[in-house]
């Protein structure tokens, strides 16, 4: 006990004890990065490493828990830190990503790229995984397949690498062909990469339509999974004798008969996800000798499948969201040790994020609706639960409002859950101001969890609530696909229909709503302001998308999955007129009141002219429009000082138009 207080005392020297008030906290601290953004226990559970954003800066820093000594850190400048996990007992992999404006053949683009990076625990040096020049234009870090703890130097990625051939010829038939433009021209390699050098030594080849490899126990890679964007059709090989792949079958990847590959069971098995001939996502085995499901693993009859958890072939646990995570585990030590740490931690849900291979040390993170995340130290033997730390020590249940759900039925049958979080010392919500808070997506969602946005306009006063409108993913197909084609209709129609029920049970008050969201939700935000403008006083689109037509443009152009947006939103060939009907860029004229328009100028999900566009447009029909350019941000907001400034900038927006009068 006296090893994890000691540490315990280190984190708190360093970090400073904090003493929350219930006084009102500053806005912009809701939108500082996390100060624990990730932690994870070495394989021999002697030290912990944590990635810790601190001044502005993030570091990766070290703790030994036998000797009570901590690293200096080391600096992750001039990228964005994402996650880490141990490799070895000395180096972490540490996912990172960047944003680069290339020349292209089309004019300049803006290009997120993604890499691994090996960091030594004992050199405090940082190596950069198959990240030869090369294939600098591939904007993946790649996937690792397997630890390969028999060979605790090396571990086994997929990787895309140029098919320069076909590169070559393209040269000769288009003039100025760049490796950047060529992203088509690529295979998905297999390689035994060198956690020291960073180099990678050739596994095993795929081929152009090679998008998956699954690896068995030992690390050979067992499965190559290949689809075509040219047919949607998917095929399964496994390896056969003299190290061939052989088709085990082909399918449409129509999401009725879609089966995705998750790992490698053994015994000619795989573990499957599939939607097959059910409404919601589950898990199967997949038998590779006769090409067929088993029957369900796990089901549940109204939310799909979120995580599977996978070791050594078998499976551990299955998770889904319903209005928090729920895991079901088939590990019943693992769901012991949750189930006591939840009983101590009340009001959490504890989830067991990294383990020793003894399972003797453990990192605990637990998690809550009315406050941010907090990371304990768990030790088997004396069965001692220390404080790690908090995410944002500031924060609290005191000052950052109460979440509870708010659900309606929608005039379709549907069932439209959402979440309503209340402003600090609100008992009984009535007349409030309100504030809608779309997701993005659309094909994603929200839950009861704690929401850093939400929270920070709930501390200003005002109520806000998201809607999980049809399309949103996670309830089962019919209710995702039931938002396909409802861009600006039926999509928006589940959210004006939500703040209209908030009206008429007295919670809100119709003269004090304000509509606000980023990337799809920043769409609902711009589409509320021009289709529903009778509703809200104010709107502000955080790197929302304006015109749908020149987005699916965008898409194919840039050689992005237009199939994918073409099935969701529509043609812009044969459905020009439709999509145009509901593009708030273009219907500028029905806006009453004021937009704020923010965007990343590194966006490279939305692009930066979909906001230029609309605030062009508006500006030209004599409208209120502001407009935040947060430079060197991206589509998701992950700079701690652009994130506050749209907090501080939307807040006062806000404030001005639906605060107190």
């Amino acid at each position: 006990m006296f090893r994890i207080i000691f540490v315990l005392a280190i984190l708190c020297s360093y970090w400073g004890l904090h003493n929350p008030a219930t006084a009102q906290v500053p806005v912009w601290a809701f939108g500082a990065l996390p100060e624990i953004d990730d932690a994870a226990v070495s394989p021999d559970g002697e030290t912990i490493a944590l990635l810790e954003n601190i001044k502005d800066e993030t570091v990766v820093r070290f703790f030994d828990l036998k000797t009570g000594e901590q690293s200096r850190g080391i600096k992750v400048g001039g990228v964005k830190a994402r996650t880490l996990r141990w490799a070895n007992n000395d180096r972490i992999l540490l996912l990172v990503s960047q944003t680069q404006t290339l020349d292209t053949v089309a004019g300049k683009k803006t290009y997120e790229f993604f890499r691994y990076a090996s960091v030594s625990k004992s050199k405090n040096d940082v190596t950069y995984l198959l990240a030869r020049g090369d294939v600098a234009f591939f904007l993946g870090a790649g996937e690792i397949l397997h630890m390969l703890p028999d060979e605790p130097n090396h571990i086994l990625m997929a990787k895309h690498d140029p098919n320069f051939s076909k590169q070559r010829s393209q040269a000769q038939s288009r003039i100025g062909t760049s490796r950047s433009d060529s992203s088509t021209s690529a295979t998905l390699n297999v390689y035994r990469v060198s956690l020291k050098t960073g180099l990678g030594k050739s596994v095993v080849d795929g081929n152009e339509d090679t998008s998956d490899w699954i690896a068995d126990q030992s690390g050979t890679p067992v499965l190559r999974i290949d689809f075509s964007d040219r047919t949607n059709v998917k095929s399964i090989h496994k390896l056969a004798e003299k190290k061939k792949y052989v088709e085990v079958t082909r399918f449409d990847t129509d999401d009725t008969e879609n089966i995705f590959i998750e790992g490698f069971a053994g015994d000619q098995r795989a573990i499957a996800t599939s939607r097959v001939g059910k409404n919601t996502v589950g898990a199967y085995y997949f038998d590779l000798t006769t090409a067929q499901l088993s029957d369900p693993i796990f089901t549940h009859d109204t939310y799909d499948l979120s995580t599977l958890t996978i070791n050594n072939g078998a499976i551990l646990s299955f998770s889904y969201v319903g209005d928090t995570p729920q895991t079901v585990y088939l590990d019943k030590d693992r769901e012991a040790l949750e189930n006591r740490l939840s009983a101590a931690l009340k009001g959490a849900r504890v989830s067991v994020i990294s383990q020793s291979d003894s399972h003797d040390i453990s990192i605990i993170k637990a998690t809550y609706t009315d406050r941010p995340p907090v990371y304990y130290l768990y030790e088997r033997e004396s069965r001692a639960l220390s404080l790690l730390g908090e995410t944002y020590p500031r924060l609290n249940e005191s000052n950052s409002g109460k979440r509870r759900k708010f659900d309606y039925q929608n005039a379709d049958g549907f069932l439209i859950p959402g979440y309503l979080t209340l402003p600090p010392g609100t008992s009984t919500p009535e007349n409030l101001p309100l504030i809608v808070l779309p997701h993005g997506g659309p094909e994603s969602r929200d839950n009861l969890e704690f929401d850093w946005w939400a929270a920070a306009y709930a501390s200003r006063g005002f109520a806000v609530y998201q809607p999980n409108f049809r399309g949103s993913s996670g309830y089962g197909n019919r209710f995702r696909r039931a938002g396909w084609g409802q861009w600006g209709r039926k999509m928006q129609d589940d959210i004006s229909d939500g703040v209209r029920k908030l009206i008429a049970d007295g919670i809100a008050n119709a003269d004090r709503i304000c509509i606000v969201g980023a990337s799809y939700g920043g769409y609902a935000a711009l589409a509320g302001a021009t289709l529903t403008p009778e509703l809200y006083k104010c709107t502000v689109s955080v790197n929302g998308v304006s015109d749908l037509n020149i987005m699916i443009g965008s898409e194919a152009s840039s050689g992005g999955n237009v199939g994918f947006w073409q099935r969701r939103i529509g043609s812009r060939f044969t459905d020009a007129d439709q999509m145009a009907s509901v593009s708030p860029a273009r219907l500028v004229q029905n806006v009453r009141a004021p937009i704020m328009l923010v965007h990343g100028k590194d966006d490279t999900v939305v692009p930066y002219a979909q906001s230029r566009i609309m605030r062009q447009n508006l500006e030209k029909a004599g409208k209120d429009v502001t407009m935040i350019d947060l430079d060197g941000e991206d589509h998701w907001l992950s700079g701690a000082a652009t994130r506050q400034r749209m907090l501080q900038e939307s807040t006062a927006f806000i404030e001005k138009h639906i605060g107190q009068k």
